[in-house]
């Protein structure tokens, strides 16, 4: 038997931090949408399935040390290199697993807790039916009562024009010899002569062309574990909540925010068909067709239970937002009258001003000026556009969560010095905040010097310390780069250095 199961195995995967999977967000999602969640800010168990890398999980576990963390994934190298990273860290609240998903599924991983969140990031869709199906025993046998499951996955009907593109890559790279990555690329060749010399498949299809546009500028690595994999296939909502429903799981939202409030995801004229539907999986499938849905990201519950307005209201309460770029970095969109839930361009605003000096619970933002008697889902309103998907201007937190600040601490300084040597670990723990920020090879490699030095009198100085070569015998052109190099440092300094000491990651 081959022990990938129809997987790309010999080209490890992109290490990415997913905000949308941590503890404080999911439960507030679970919260937002109406349904009592696990407290983020207690102890709980996590498990990560299909961890890749374990840069999430390491996050996670650093943040959030009141919790106990587990991450599987099937791929040796991935469990390897995960390791190395949370022992650099002593990150003793995490264990990664080398298992499969069948191994799970049958009980041969001895002393794993009940979980209260069991998340699947870019997993499910990309295995067999046999695969999903021991995934789903899995959960079935290792869920608390009451706890969350998130899972995301290709979805139809958005991916129903790139099919045909996707079966012609991994026909083509099947029959090719060389790496993953260069069959793949290979594949893409001769897709991109098809669409040169305007195939009718590519000028009568946006889609599709629009996917193969991507080829230019996406992590070959993504490309490969996204296209190259035997099962891959995009699903449908009502078919994932019916195999959910195998571990007697209740779909109570998306994990994006967003969907919480459909005037922020639907025109007035989409939000009353949308409202005459009562089958609630038929009412998820439409709102897919009428946004031509390719990517969704679902929150399960075992045994979901839902809350009554005002105790909705009173459990985000302790909720809060932190900034993860300097307020005078967010370009305010522009708009007249509500967004949603009375959210106004005056509103927002105020909330950014309020977030400039450091994180808030949502009952420290009402006390803010400007803010007084705002309610609840105004706030979470704003919430939502900070959070939303791939914009990563803001994260959820509870206050109480991740008091120890020591962990992250630690992972920071091995993120730091990872950076050194690549570009792959692209994100920051936030002490005390229970997730991570993005940050660029050149904001870390700046917070490695910051947090070995101290500040230099003269900021310029941090480009002559990271740059290869000295100011004496250059050429011109390479002083020219070093001066640019010295700029962006400068830059960089004076725009984050204030943030990075309001969230923790450097001493005030």
């Amino acid at each position: 038997m081959n022990w990938t199961e129809g997987y790309t195995v010999d080209v490890e995967y992109t290490a990415s931090f997913r905000p949308e999977i941590s503890p404080p967000y999911l439960s507030f999602a679970c919260r937002l949408h109406g349904y009592e969640a696990v407290a983020a800010d207690r102890p709980f168990t996590y498990m990560e399935l299909g961890c890749g890398r374990g840069l999430t999980a390491s996050v996670l576990a650093a943040t959030n040390p009141h919790g106990r963390f587990y991450g599987v994934d099937f791929n040796p190298a991935h469990i390897a290199g995960g390791r190395t990273l949370a022992g650099t860290a002593k990150l003793d609240n995490l264990t990664l697993i080398e298992a499969g998903f069948e191994d799970l599924a049958r009980g041969k991983i001895a002393d794993l807790p009940m979980f209260d969140f069991i998340t699947l990031h870019g997993v499910y869709s990309w295995v067999s039916p046999a695969t999903r199906r021991h995934i789903v025993e899995f959960i079935g046998r290792q869920l608390k009562p009451g706890g969350i499951v998130y899972v995301s996955y290709n979805a139809m009907p958005g991916w129903a024009g790139a099919l045909p593109l996707q079966r012609l890559l991994l026909e083509h790279a099947s029959a090719a010899s060389g790496s993953a990555t260069e069959r793949l690329m290979a594949a893409a060749g001769l897709a991109m002569r098809l669409d040169a010399i305007q195939a009718d498949y590519f000028t009568s299809n946006g889609a599709a062309k629009f996917r193969l546009d991507g080829f230019r500028n996406d992590d070959p690595r993504y490309l490969v574990h996204e296209y190259l994999n035997a099962d891959w296939a995009p699903l449908y909502h009502a078919d994932v909540m019916r195999e959910m429903m195998a571990a007697k799981l209740d779909f109570v939202g998306r994990a994006s925010l967003d969907y919480a409030f459909p005037e922020i995801v639907l025109s007035p004229e989409r939000r009353v068909l949308v409202a005459e539907i009562a089958d609630p999986c038929l009412r998820e499938t439409c709102i897919d067709y009428l946004r031509d849905v390719s990517f969704r990201a679902d929150i399960f519950m075992l045994g979901p239970k839902r809350m009554r307005p005002e105790a909705r209201a009173a459990s985000l309460e302790n909720a809060g937002l932190a900034l993860v770029v300097p307020r005078n970095q967010i370009a305010l969109e522009e708009w007249s009258g509500e967004v949603a839930a009375g959210l106004t361009a005056r509103i927002f605003n105020a909330v950014l001003d309020a977030l400039a000096d450091g994180p808030r619970t949502f009952a420290e933002l009402r006390a803010s000026p400007g803010l007084a008697g705002v309610r609840i889902d105004t706030l979470a309103a704003a919430a939502t556009l900070l959070c939303r998907y791939k914009a990563n201007l803001a994260v959820i937190f509870f206050r109480g969560a991740g008091a120890d600040a020591a962990p992250a601490l630690r992972l920071n300084q091995a993120l730091l010095a990872e950076a050194q040597r690549h570009d792959d670990f692209d994100v920051l723990a936030l002490p005390s905040l229970g997730s991570g920020m993005p940050a660029t090879r050149l904001e870390r490699l700046v917070l490695h010097y910051l947090a070995s030095f101290g500040a230099p009198p003269d900021l310029s100085m941090l480009g002559e310390l990271m740059c290869a070569n000295p100011e004496s015998g250059t050429t011109e052109k390479e002083a020219e780069q070093m001066a640019e190099v010295r700029r962006r440092i400068t830059e960089t300094v004076e725009s984050r250095l204030p943030l990075w000491r309001s969230l923790g990651i450097l001493p005030p």
